[in-house]
């Protein structure tokens, strides 16, 4: 055997000489096979180590240091192909690692049925192997612990030392875990779809290790569900997802309202029983409870007996549409006889339950909600404390406020505002209904005017006149309560410096006069007067035409006695508000002129008979200019003598007769009285 030798010479690195230091280069292997550590025990001998001696009794023993020198298996090239294969396995395995068990089984599903057609491929491909989901795991660590180890030792081929060691290491952290990892969080639906073949291949190749091991995890830790989400988690979803969802507002909103229906009682949506509106049982049916119906807007209407609490009755509004307002019905009698059942819940009852039962529809769309009251010290009752309807629960469910054509500014059940907005209901408004007042009413008030008020003095207009007058110019105000049990909207007959075309006098009822710019306030009742100025102006008198009626022959044309100017106005620098239900008599400057001239016209015929009323009918005329009436001029001459005798009712010509002969003997007395 051929024996080639090489001497080192040592440094000694301490002052002891007993470390030493020696460098040594090998040859290649193939030059020689195994080499030794030789010592010089002299100046011309060497010993090996481990070589057997005298003191041994001649027996060898084996050297302890030996370094056999071999070659690598691969050609360099392929070193560095198989180090990159293997960081690339490592990296996909890091990476479906994460990628893959990310995509739970429930995710799987929902991309199945509601993705695009590619994640419909992708999510089919991949849920199989999903579906064992630790044998998937057990296979994947695996691998990836195995190429790992590869990896590293083929790396220790090339190099050695720190730099071994740090190779290996950032290049598994890097290219191994960082990159591969950051990528299938993202992607990783692809990239398990397009690498599942390699996938399979490793979960055969390991399954005599992973699947036994998977056998194991799925009977310690129990089968993989997948998330499951309740209904918090779901309207949680939503709202931290609403910048890529890509759902409106008020689809969140109606989803949330159904998921959350469940878990809200009538108790949190209702309407509480003291901002509903609500009628007594004894209630009369008339023109003011009408008009408050129809102000309030509802379609159904509760009734109480005594306590708003005892609610008795429902009344549907179009049970209504067929009663007269004059005919004053109890609303008692309306209730007893449809006799509708009522729909009582408790308090802690469902929303879900309250929408089935509204759905079906067999007890109405409205319940009321009890409470039971065991403050007392007798027994517990049913008290009930508020009211639901289909509409509350539908607007909790779409989280938004629904809108009928009712509605001008609906407000939140629950915020306690009532239903409709707040302007004032008809019988609050200024409903002015012409009234006929009592024959002694009606006496004071004519002798009131004609002998306390300049306007009506000294026959000015007769007494006549005046009762025609008070019987179709009195009007009346009922200022009601409001069902709320708030005060009426204030209503004012004048309102400073706002025109008024019109003469006023109170005869029943009490309001408040505001004057000047100092505000003094006063209260006037009964008699109390306003715009007498306004009909004693000369100058809008000046702006009428006066009839001058001479004698029963020259009776003037009746379309020249009732050419007067168009309304005239006054600024009153006073208001007078109503404060209580109020009688008055109200009279506009032009019929205050045709009363005047009605009074002149009877003051020229005295002593006449039928017969020349039938000829030239004065009074007709004169009732025609008391009331404003008359055809068009050219009209009226068109007309020949029998379509004028045609047009005059024989009724009409005997009340105007009588009212003359009336009026000119009245005429003769003082100031119209005996």
């Amino acid at each position: 055997m051929l024996s080639i030798h090489f001497i080192f010479q040592v440094l000694i690195e301490n002052d002891e000489n007993s470390v030493g230091v020696v460098e040594v280069k090998l040859p290649y292997a193939g030059e020689m096979a195994d080499l030794y550590l030789c010592l010089r025990t002299s100046q011309s001998s060497w010993k090996r180590q481990g070589e057997s001696n005298p003191e041994n009794f001649g027996l060898p023993i084996k050297p302890r240091f030996i370094i056999k020198l071999t070659t690598s298996l691969f050609p360099l090239y392929v070193h560095i192909l198989l180090l990159i294969l293997f960081l690339t396995l490592s990296g996909l395995f890091s990476g479906l690692n994460l990628g893959l068990m990310t995509l739970d089984k429930t995710e799987l599903k929902i991309i199945m049925s509601t993705g695009s057609p590619l994640e419909k491929k992708y999510a089919s491909k991949i849920a199989p192997v999903r579906d064992h989901g630790n044998f998937l795991l057990c296979s994947l660590l695996f691998s990836n612990v195995l190429v790992n180890a590869t990896l590293t030792i083929f790396v220790d081929d090339l190099t050695s030392g720190l730099v071994a060691i740090a190779g290996s290491t950032l290049s598994i952290v890097i290219f191994g875990e960082i990159i591969p990892q950051a990528l299938c969080s993202r992607y990783g639906l692809a990239v398990g779809a397009k690498t599942i073949l390699i996938t399979k291949f490793f979960m055969a190749l390991t399954s005599p290790l992973a699947f036994p091991l998977s056998i194991l995890l799925d009977k310690l830790l129990g089968e993989e569900i997948g998330n499951i989400y309740n209904r918090d988690r779901l309207k949680e979803l939503l709202k931290v997802t609403k910048d890529h969802h890509g759902l409106e507002n008020e689809e969140v909103g109606i989803i949330s309202g159904a998921l959350g229906l469940k878990s809200k009682t009538v108790k949190d949506v209702m309407i509480k029983l003291s901002k509903i509106f609500m009628l007594p049982t004894d209630t009369v049916l008339d023109f003011d409870t009408m008009a408050e119906i129809e102000h309030q807007g509802y379609s159904r209407i509760p009734v109480f007996d005594g306590e708003r609490s005892n609610v008795v009755a429902l009344i549907n509004v179009r049970q209504l549409t067929m009663l007269d307002a004059d005919d004053r019905i109890p609303l008692r009698a309306v209730s007893n006889f449809y006799n509708a059942h009522l729909f009582f819940v408790f308090e802690n009852t469902r929303l879900d339950f309250m929408f089935k039962a509204f759905r079906e529809g067999s007890r109405g769309h409205m319940a009321f909600v009890q409470r039971v009251n065991d403050d007392s010290s007798g027994d517990p009752i049913y008290e009930t404390i508020g009211m639901l309807t289909m509409e509350d629960v539908l607007e909790e469910i779409l989280q938004t406020q629904i809108l009928d054509e009712n509605d001008v500014e609906k407000c939140n059940a629950r915020s306690g505002k009532t239903k409709r907005s707040p302007s004032a209901p008809i019988i609050d408004r200024k409903v002015e209904k012409v009234v006929e007042i009592p024959a002694t009413l009606a006496f004071v008030s004519t002798q009131f005017l004609t002998t306390s008020v300049e306007p009506f003095k000294n026959g000015t207009i007769s007494v006549v006149n005046i009762q025609r007058l008070l019987k179709t110019n009195v009007e009346f105000i009922k200022l009601s309560k409001r069902s709320d049990g708030q005060s009426p909207n204030e209503l004012y007959l004048y309102e400073q410096g706002k025109a008024a075309n019109a003469f006023t006098m109170i005869l029943e009822g009490r309001v408040q006069v505001t004057v000047g710019k100092e505000k003094f306030t006063y209260e006037a009742g009964p008699f109390s007067v306003f715009g007498v100025d306004f009909l004693l102006n000369d100058q809008l008198r000046g702006g009428m035409r006066e009839p001058v009626l001479s004698n029963a022959d020259k009776w003037p044309d009746i379309f020249e006695m009732t050419e007067l100017r168009q309304t005239p106005a006054f600024i009153p620098d006073y208001s007078v508000k109503v404060l209580s239900d109020v009688f008055f008599f109200r009279l506009e400057y032009n019929q205050y002129q045709r009363a005047v001239a009605a009074t002149e016209g009877m003051a020229n015929f005295e002593g006449f008979e039928k017969a020349d009323v039938e000829s030239k009918a004065p009074c007709y005329e004169i009732d025609k200019v008391f009331n404003g009436d008359g055809v068009n001029k050219e009209e009226s001459n068109k007309m020949t003598d029998s379509e004028v005798d045609e047009s005059k009712n024989p009724n009409d010509m005997e009340r105007c007769i009588n009212n003359c002969r009336e009026e000119t003997k009245l005429l003769q007395k003082p100031n119209g009285y005996s």
